[in-house]
């Protein structure tokens, strides 16, 4: 209910989701981002589809009380949004991937690394995609399938919250009463 898809890309995505699948490949998604319900769509589709559901790479703003839970149970992993010098942080991280892409797991992460505010693509972040090609080109991992994704909403649930901060009001930090005021809307893919 609520989320369509193009019949023509659904078979081809079956198809090579079959032989990802056969030949112990990952699969890894790569949708735009305009709302915290892409990770929730990207999961539904899959279930849908009989595709293996994909760990998603969040941003550590979303691991509130409750919410936070609920989303890692579902397949989410969270990073930090910067990096910085910690070296071990990114060793942990990069380990992390590879042994996803060995097991042949699929993962998901936003190619924009956050929201767009604005409907339009954000320019992509190459975080995620370096600690791929470097699992690849190391030979720690034969290969992978790298699936674009692009998704659009008739209304999106943030809408209102982008508007004010597009008229400079500071974005407030993501929490469990917000999540419940928007829960509706999720619940009932009303979007």
């Amino acid at each position: 209910q609520g989320i369509h898809v193009s019949s023509e890309e659904v078979l081809r995505l079956r198809k090579v989701a079959e032989k990802a699948a056969a030949n112990k490949q990952s699969i890894v998604f790569l949708p735009c981002h305009r709302s915290h319900v892409d990770h929730v769509s990207m999961q539904l589709i899959c279930y849908r589809l009989g595709i293996a559901l994909p760990a998603v790479v969040a941003g550590d703003n979303l691991n509130f009380p409750l919410v936070g839970s609920f989303l890692q149970h579902a397949g989410a992993f969270y990073i930090r949004r910067a990096f910085g010098d910690d070296a071990l942080y990114t060793t942990l991280v990069q380990t992390y991937i590879d042994t996803l892409l060995q097991g042949g797991f699929n993962f998901e992460c936003f190619i924009e690394g956050g929201r767009s505010r604005t409907g339009k693509l954000l320019s992509p972040k190459f975080g995620i995609l370096g600690f791929i090609i470097d699992s690849l080109l190391s030979g720690r991992v034969n290969d992978t399938i790298i699936c674009p994704v692009s998704t659009q909403y008739d209304k999106v649930i943030e809408t209102e919250g982008y508007v004010t901060e597009l008229l400079g009001v500071p974005k407030k930090k993501e929490n469990l009463a917000d999540f419940l005021s928007s829960g509706g809307s999720v619940l009932s893919l009303r979007l």
